[in-house]
């Protein structure tokens, strides 16, 4: 029952007015989801992608922005928030092999140019592969002839060699 409780004032007072608090009913209806089909592949994947706002996710697959919103965040429909996760972690090791693919191919180009080439292309290929050497084994000195033959055995035919960092090779 909800109202206003009139309490008479203290010793003869004015009376005041004081708001009865009100506990709702709890409602025993369940409550009524609004189970629209929408196609979870696409937008998994779109999610995935994120190349969109979920805004414009929501416009393509039929749902509302802040759906779209909590299962990007996990809140609901975890499935397809691990789906998503899962997606993208595979997509990362396809791009990082691919890279390595490449940098390994193009690292051994600028070798081969470094090594047989002649003119201005083949030291900027020289000074290319030495500046990534020093980088990848943190030297900032100057690398031996020996140092530089496994270099090149390491990056042009692929053979396993032992560069250490203090200048003195491990062969």
């Amino acid at each position: 029952m909800s109202g206003i409780r009139e309490t008479s004032g203290i010793d003869g007072g004015p009376a005041t007015r004081e708001p009865t608090s009100v506990a709702k009913k709890a409602s025993t209806r369940p409550r009524q989801r609004a189970d629209k089909p929408y196609d979870e592949d696409l937008l998994v994947s779109l999610l995935a992608d994120g190349g969109k706002s979920y805004r414009q996710i929501a416009g393509e697959v039929g749902i509302g922005r802040s759906t779209v919103s909590k299962i990007a965040r996990g809140e609901v429909r975890r499935d397809l928030g691990n789906r998503v996760q899962r997606i993208r972690r595979r997509r990362a090791r396809s791009v990082e092999h691919t890279a390595v693919r490449w940098a390994e191919h193009a690292m051994k180009i600028h070798v081969r140019e470094g090594i047989k080439g002649k003119g201005e292309t083949a030291r900027r290929c020289r000074e290319y592969v030495m500046g990534v050497a020093k980088e990848y084994t943190g030297r900032k000195d100057e690398f031996h002839d020996a140092e530089l033959d496994q270099l090149v055995d390491v990056m042009l035919l692929g053979r396993p060699g032992n560069i250490s960092v203090d200048g003195r090779s491990d062969a």
